[in-house]
């Protein structure tokens, strides 16, 4: 009977530490499918990787490094240092690797590799998501990887497969290859009272999970004390599986949560909250098709502060951030909901006027001019006034390509500078 008791206290233990391990390799496993939905949201470009990685790598925790591999060679990998050797590596060809490279691509699901010895020392294993990117015709079409690489103690320690005093393990997984059981972590076997042998899923395969009481060798007066805390074990597993049945649905809030705020910083200037330049360019895109299949009709205007430099280095950076900040405010409120203002750049504005024909969109730039003219900035014991130079161009369907149209609009706030400044000019197509 005692024996029967603790081993059911050994079992529920095992449970709980198997699940502990396969909710925390889940949560790890999101940084790539954060990373690849990043990619596929900026059709193929991430153009701050090193910033969105470091996000991931803090926040989320345990990871060796995160990699990017278009058309399976290693690209970008952050942290770099001690990674430099894997740049320009061809996953789909090293042999070691390619055959879940090519069973990630295949099934268009994340794949599993490892463990395998670092180079910079320790055991990880890799995480390997295919990004597939929507062509014209809507079909997929293979990308490459976003990759993490994960530290196999890490995920030994948050579930507490740790050997102690009191319990070893064994952490194995069927070989994909052999089919045979590899031991992964801990003892080729155990003898003993023994725990059932619990199934942790991963993706593309299966690991197993055993661990035994060491203390139980003969029925000592440390036997019947291992039983007692067995129980107390037991109960405290009872209580922690009920929470473990939740975290399914919280991985997956924590996943969406962490996408969203990335994908934001992809799209957004974090220092003014407005739409940043590839957004900017992603929008003015859409404007373009709808002017040549739908015969619409929007303007884009090229917006540069003048005098912005002075403030800059009078009071300082600290300043000129803080003038930004407000500046931003005045523009938007003086333009639609349904109008795209961006930040370029610096002191370069951008603004995309939906559904506008040319002479109305005038009177709109006209009220922002005028809105920033009426702006004081005011620095500790100093006040300033802004001026803005605005260049205008059309999106018709007579215009066909994207630089074009920004080109257009940039020659056009060069001559409204070139005018004497804090004027709003017009391109034509004999005017530049």
């Amino acid at each position: 009977m005692w024996h029967d008791q603790h081993l059911v206290g050994l079992n529920k233990i095992g449970l709980m530490q198997s699940l502990y391990f396969e909710r925390h390799l889940k949560k790890t496993l999101s940084a790539a499918y954060i990373l690849g939905s990043i990619v596929k949201h900026q059709h193929g470009r991430l153009d701050q990787f090193d910033t969105y990685a470091e996000d991931l790598y803090k926040s989320i925790g345990g990871i060796s490094s995160l990699e990017l591999s278009p058309n399976g060679i290693i690209e970008k990998i952050y942290p770099l240092k001690g990674h430099e050797k894997a740049i320009g590596h061809n996953i789909i060809q090293n042999d070691a690797r390619k055959k879940e490279a090519k069973l990630a691509i295949d099934s268009k699901q994340l794949t599993l590799a490892g463990p395998f010895q670092l180079i910079e020392g320790g055991i990880a294993v890799v995480g390997r998501y295919p990004i597939f990117l929507k062509t014209e015709n809507n079909s997929n079409s293979f990308w490459g990887f976003s990759t993490v690489l994960i530290y196999l103690n890490e995920l030994l320690r948050t579930a507490g497969i740790q050997e102690n005093n009191k319990f070893e393990y064994r952490l194995a997984r069927i070989h994909p290859d052999t089919g045979k059981t590899e031991v992964i972590y801990g003892h080729q076997s155990l003898t003993g009272l023994v725990s059932s042998q619990f199934k942790i899923n991963v993706p593309n395969g299966e690991w197993l999970l055993q661990l035994r009481d060491k203390t139980l060798s003969s029925q000592t007066p440390l036997y019947y004390f291992g039983i007692f805390i067995a129980l107390v074990l037991a109960l405290t597993c009872s209580i922690s599986l009920f929470t473990l049945m939740k975290q399914p649905r919280l991985l997956t809030k924590l996943v969406e949560n962490k996408t969203a705020q990335l994908e934001r910083m992809a799209l957004f200037d974090s220092l003014t909250g407005l739409a940043n330049r590839y957004e900017f360019e992603r929008q003015a895109e859409r404007l373009l098709l709808s002017a040549k299949h739908e015969n619409q009709e929007h303007v884009l205007c090229y917006m540069d502060l003048d005098q912005f430099k002075v403030i800059n280095d009078t009071c300082g950076h600290v300043a000129g951030d803080e003038l930004l900040r407000q500046l931003c405010q005045v523009l938007k409120n003086n333009v639609r909901k349904s109008d795209t203002l961006c930040r370029m750049g610096g002191d370069e504005f951008g603004l995309l006027i939906e559904n506008c024909a040319l002479e109305d969109a005038k009177h709109i730039v006209e009220f922002i001019h005028v809105a920033v003219q009426g702006f004081r900035f005011i620095w500790k014991d100093k006040t300033f006034q802004i001026g803005i130079s605005i260049g205008m161009a059309n999106i018709d369907k007579n215009v066909q390509e994207l630089t074009d149209l920004i080109s257009r609009a940039d020659a056009a706030c060069y001559k409204a500078k070139g005018s004497g400044r804090n004027r709003i000019h017009t391109f034509f197509s004999d005017s530049a």
